[in-house]
């Protein structure tokens, strides 16, 4: 497991959460200007920009998810932070999974 990833549940408080199959629901994450105002005890923008790193830098798959996340990041309400949460236990599930970087001085860089 990274050490981002591992900042990341613990910065979100779901050690003990449980895990999902995919990133994100089936419905598109929209605005939900009427739905109930985001109540966490840690920063949605923070969250949102510890998952980006992680997405562009050792897991891909969490991309587009992530990306329909920091759309809401100037007004998030609780479905956006139930987005966040769902990404993360995804990445619970997957924590074994990611992009490995192994250089080799004599070949070059293999992937």
């Amino acid at each position: 497991m990274s050490v981002l990833l591992t900042k990341v549940i613990k910065y979100t408080k779901m050690t003990k959460a449980t895990t999902r199959d995919t990133t994100a629901a089936e419905a598109p994450l929209g605005s939900d200007k009427s739905g109930d105002p985001f109540n966490e005890e840690w920063s949605y923008p923070a969250a949102v920009g510890m998952l980006l790193y992680l997405s562009s830098n050792s897991q891909p798959d969490i991309q587009f998810a992530v990306h329909s996340a920091t759309r809401f990041s100037h007004n998030p309400r609780k479905s956006h932070g139930q987005a966040i949460k769902r990404i993360i236990r995804y990445l619970i599930k997957a924590q074994s999974e990611g992009i490995l970087f192994m250089p080799k001085l004599d070949e070059g860089l293999d992937c």
